[in-house]
């Protein structure tokens, strides 16, 4: 093994213990406790674990629908690297927010795509796993009042920030702030023109039913199959237990919204609303080992950053020069 890859697995088990402490203390207020819950249920953390790597999954070939239904090609297994690699990076930053930036600049990466269309793809994405769950939370909160009050006010923030995102007039407002950032003259139009990439790419994604029926579908099988990985950590639950864990589970998405590195404190409260303590951290323990896996690979992810930023910006640069002389002629 190089030396980078040691790194690497230093980093990953570095930053697994940390959160895992993090959480197990938050949860159960004695870490003596926390561990010995899991010392005491290793069998299920693998078991939840397995499941909770097959529906991330299936959530990848999302990006195989999207990246087809703008006209190209990704391969199932750099759609898979690349989704577990947005994971990864959204779990070590507030309220996943790293996510997006990541998968847009490796499905760009990948794919020699502009950044406005590559970020339509990542957001198209990113639009059914904060919407589903925001409605699915408003649906069902009014049951858990008032512990889930918190739950549903993030619900309808969440939901009035794509309700403005979809503005054409919102996103004319970002770029011409963008614009004037960047002191006017070719790289100001450059930016206008990569947001109006963007704008034409995410509604020709978001206005073709078919494409959302098939997001949606894959988005709503996957969270079937994560719930079944809450459901084994209550025995003897039933049906009825399907439905409390596919609950826990939207509540315990729009929870991650919080601005703290994965989410970390939010998701633990929209879980703890239905699920009990000890499955709880069960749970989140066996999602931090899949979430962080990905870090194992943190050198190529680094060389997908490095080597989309360089295309991003010779690409902009030739916008930007090209602006100039159609400006001057």
């Amino acid at each position: 093994m190089q030396r980078h890859e040691h790194a690497a697995v230093a980093l990953y088990l570095v930053v697994l213990v940390a959160l895992l402490l993090a959480v197990l203390t938050l949860i159960e207020g004695s870490l003596v406790r926390a561990i010995s819950i899991i010392k005491d249920h290793l069998a299920l953390v693998a078991l939840s674990s397995l499941l909770i790597a097959g529906e991330e999954t299936i959530k990848s070939t999302r990006f195989v629908i999207l990246s087809r239904a703008s006209g190209r090609r990704l391969k199932f297994s750099s759609a898979v690297e690349i989704h577990f690699s947005s994971l990864a990076v959204g779990v070590l930053t507030p309220a996943f927010s790293g996510s997006v930036p990541t998968a847009t600049a490796l499905i760009g990466d990948r794919l020699k795509l502009d950044v406005g269309e590559a970020l339509s793809l990542a957001l198209g994405v990113s639009f059914f796993d904060s919407v589903i769950p925001a409605l699915a939370v408003v649906a069902v909160s009014w049951m858990y009042l008032p512990e889930s009050a918190l739950a549903l006010l993030i619900s309808a923030a969440v939901l009035a920030a794509w309700s403005i995102a979809f503005s054409e007039r919102a996103l004319s407002l970002v770029a011409s702030l963008l614009s004037s950032l960047a002191g006017g003259g070719g790289l100001a139009a450059a930016i206008r023109e990569e947001a109006e990439r963007f704008r034409r790419a995410f509604a020709g994604l978001t206005s073709n039913w078919k494409v959302l029926l098939a997001v949606a579908l894959v988005s709503m099988a996957s969270y079937v199959v994560e719930s079944f990985s809450l459901l084994i950590l209550l025995p003897g639950a039933g049906l009825r237990g399907l439905l409390r864990a596919f609950e826990a589970l939207m509540l315990s998405y729009v929870g991650g919204n919080l601005p703290t590195p994965g989410g970390e404190g939010g998701v633990e409260y929209g879980l703890a609303i239905v699920l009990p303590r000890a499955a709880v951290v069960l749970w989140r323990v066996s999602y931090l080992i899949v979430a962080l896996a990905p870090l194992l690979i943190i050198n190529r992810i680094v060389r997908g950053y490095l080597s989309y930023a360089t295309f991003s910006y010779n690409a902009l640069k030739r916008l930007a020069s090209g602006t100039s002389r159609e400006g001057r002629a």
